[in-house]
């Protein structure tokens, strides 16, 4: 939707704003669980034959205010009606959750005066309910079919199901990336395993010089681990450095959370190291029982 907003800072005649639009009634904000910022929402005589009030996203308010409060600002609606700004909300995605939510207006349902009340041909009716939304269809239809049979309902729908919807794509993505991060996991866990394994068995000669020396069981475990851990080491740096080159192509696939967030970072390096420990441990534990005089005598 476009149109002229002159009562705005730095405002130019014949400048287009453009924004989304969304026509709601009193309590719809409140049940959908959008915050408000400052103001107030909307009340049941705002736009019939009372106040002509309007809502302002937050996006709408910094990028056409400019960090000025826009509350008792006002906008145009058909040419000859003003509405006031009477309140700010926060910026809700209505497509997806991967795409920058456009600035948003929010009118009243309802707009004219008393005798001649305009409003919108198609509404989504919102309801929250204590128990299973699911259940509630079945009411919901038979008191629609109360007030008038001609409404048919259509679609009705729990916000689960719309958030399933709007992340079905991605949470695909992710689930794939999921289980080839976990086939890579079990293929580096038998990775290290099988080095380090390999590792005891041609350094046994020396191990046992070692032990004979007077090197305690400890020391060796602690001496085969730190191998194991320096290699993964070295490939959990490398896999960081990728991660945070890839943390672009990684943003449009996550909600809620940034792409280089540190907390995420810091785990997963955590459990690789973990996972690497788990898999030096066993050779270790076998260098740490090899018997002096034996591997002195093998070759």
């Amino acid at each position: 939707m476009a149109w002229e907003v002159p009562d705005r800072p730095g405002a130019v005649e014949g400048e287009t704003v453009f924004s989304a639009h969304n026509q709601v009634s009193a309590g719809y904000l409140e049940t959908i669980g959008i915050d408000l910022v400052e103001g107030r929402t909307f009340e049941p005589t705002d736009g019939t034959g009372g106040y002509l009030a309007v809502i302002v996203d937050r996006a709408f308010a910094e990028q056409y205010y400019q960090g000025e409060s826009p509350l008792g600002r006002t906008i145009p609606w058909d040419d000859d009606a003003i509405h006031t700004i009477v309140g700010v909300v926060e910026t809700a995605h209505y497509v997806t959750l991967d795409e920058e939510p456009a600035p948003t207006v929010h009118w009243p349902l309802t707009v004219g005066s008393e005798g001649q009340v305009q409003t919108a041909r198609n509404v989504d009716v919102v309801l929250r309910t204590a128990g299973d939304p699911a259940s509630f269809i079945a009411v919901i239809r038979r008191e629609v079919q109360a007030l008038n049979s001609r409404i048919p309902v259509s679609n009705p729908r729990t916000m689960d199901d719309v958030m399933s919807a709007a992340t079905a794509r991605t949470s695909f993505t992710m689930a794939l990336l999921a289980s080839a991060s976990g086939i890579a996991l079990l293929l580096g866990l038998v990775g290290i395993y099988g080095v380090i394994s390999y590792i005891v068995s041609q350094r046994t000669r020396e191990i046992g010089v070692r032990m004979a020396l007077g090197a305690t069981a400890p020391s060796v475990k602690t001496m085969v681990v730190r191998q194991g851990l320096t290699l993964a080491g070295g490939g959990v740096v490398i896999g960081l450095v990728a991660a945070t080159l890839m943390s672009r192509v990684m943003a449009s696939l996550l909600y809620g959370v940034s792409a280089t967030d540190p907390i995420t970072y810091i785990g997963v390096a955590l459990a690789l190291i973990a996972v690497s420990l788990t898999a030096s441990w066993i050779p270790a534990a076998r260098a740490a029982g090899v018997d002096p005089s034996r591997a002195l005598r093998s070759e």
